[in-house]
């Protein structure tokens, strides 16, 4: 059900386990039909510039890859990879598709070791890849039924 400017696509990635660079797991899964809004700042103030970069990605309830559950629900299932959950403060996002930025890129999806990527998976796809984004807002609408993820 993409509407228009639905043609983005993200990875998110969801956390269990231990602390970032131990047992920590990531369950990383593709998103297409995607709608990515981004808006890029720079504050000012005694301790330097700082980035503020901003971005929200919105996804239509029909375009959703796997089965949603709450963050609780998510947690304790014994097969993380075949549901999805968006958590504030525990899942990430990194976009992989759109145009306007000249990205296509392939990330890692499905489950993954945070201690097999230098620093943990997070850093190094900041490095490598760049336009990642904590998820900070978890907001679900039901007119148009789609999930919005705002991310920092």
């Amino acid at each position: 059900m993409a509407g228009l400017g639905y043609n983005n696509a993200v990875v998110v990635y969801n956390q269990t386990g231990g602390r970032v660079g131990s047992s920590l797991t990531w369950y990383g899964v593709r998103m297409d039909r995607v709608r990515v809004e981004y808006h890029e700042a720079v504050s000012v103030s005694a301790q330097g510039r700082r980035a503020e970069n901003a971005c929200m990605a919105k996804i239509y309830d029909a375009d959703l890859p796997l089965p949603y559950v709450a963050p609780v629900q998510w947690h304790a299932a014994e097969s993380k990879g075949d549901v999805l959950t968006f958590e504030s403060g525990k899942t990430f996002f990194v976009i992989v598709d759109k145009d306007d930025i000249a990205a296509s890129l392939t990330a890692p999806e499905g489950e993954i070791l945070d201690n097999a990527y230098t620093g943990g998976l997070i850093a190094w796809l900041s490095t490598h890849y760049g336009r990642v984004y904590e998820v900070n807002t978890v907001d679900h609408y039901s007119l148009l039924p789609h999930w919005q993820l705002g991310g920092k």
